[in-house]
């Protein structure tokens, strides 16, 4: 299974702090102990919304408004992209994150099989195209800026309600045209956010939240009680404490 693990923005990389030496070389060790267990497979940062743009799209019209945005805790400052055996398995990787403050969020990715077989699909549709596409990705070309479009989630993809034949098709088509301009290197979806969990980091202390559990608590009363008082409550949550490493 592969997962993405999430990294929060704060105010430090929403006003373009860069991580210090300390930290760098910490989250480089890090690194090397996931590709010593086969486990990473892509790793980036993002830089600070105000070098970002947002497109709303509505009733066939898109509007562009600039950044920068002020809802940080919705920004994302960076990503690892990893594959694991288990949610259990990517929740521990995320938890030896060298962090001292902040949150990360581990959400699976979906995979092609996920997606059942249409009888509408045509032979050499967006399965065949995406399949091509996942085993011969482009290259990065010389001289270019690499952005990430991040898609806002809706209350159809948070229910897991997957796009219907059609959708799947014009989209295929897109990444098509995409490819060959030279301007898509990766596309990817994300599976529900009661798929996924949080890590929150406090020194060496890791609070471990499950989602799909905290939203059902939620639901029940009312309130997050949970993630507002950073304490294990409703079997919504449990900490872990222990160094960086994870030792």
């Amino acid at each position: 299974m592969r997962f993405m693990m999430l990294v929060k923005a704060n105010k430090d990389s929403e006003a373009g702090v860069l991580p210090d030496e300390k930290i760098l070389s910490e989250i480089g060790k890090y690194n090397e102990e996931l590709v010593k267990a086969g486990a990473l497979l892509a790793a980036e940062g993002l830089q600070a919304s105000s070098k970002g743009t947002r497109v709303r799209y509505s009733n066939g019209k898109f509007q562009v408004t600039d950044g920068p945005f002020a809802e940080t805790k919705d920004l994302i400052a960076g990503f690892w992209l990893i594959q694991a055996k288990s949610k259990d398995e990517a929740i521990e990787w995320a938890s030896r994150i060298p962090f001292r403050e902040g949150e990360v969020e581990i959400r699976p990715l979906f995979e092609l099989s996920d997606f059942p077989v249409d009888p509408a699909e045509k032979p050499d549709g967006w399965r065949e195209k995406e399949e091509q596409f996942r085993a011969t990705p482009p290259a990065r070309k010389p001289g270019t800026i690499r952005h990430m479009g991040i898609l806002k989630a809706d209350k159809d993809t948070e229910a897991g309600v997957l796009p219907d034949e059609k959708f799947l098709s014009a989209m295929g088509a897109f990444f098509e045209e995409g490819v060959k301009a030279g301007v898509i290197l990766s596309g990817e979806g994300l599976q529900p956010s009661s798929k996924g969990a949080r890590v929150r980091y406090d020194g060496n202390k890791r609070m471990v939240i499950d989602v799909k559990t905290l939203k059902r608590f939620e639901q029940k009363t009312g309130e997050n009680k949970c993630a507002r008082r950073h304490r294990p409550q409703s079997n919504c949550s449990r900490n872990v404490t222990g160094r960086a490493d994870g030792n």
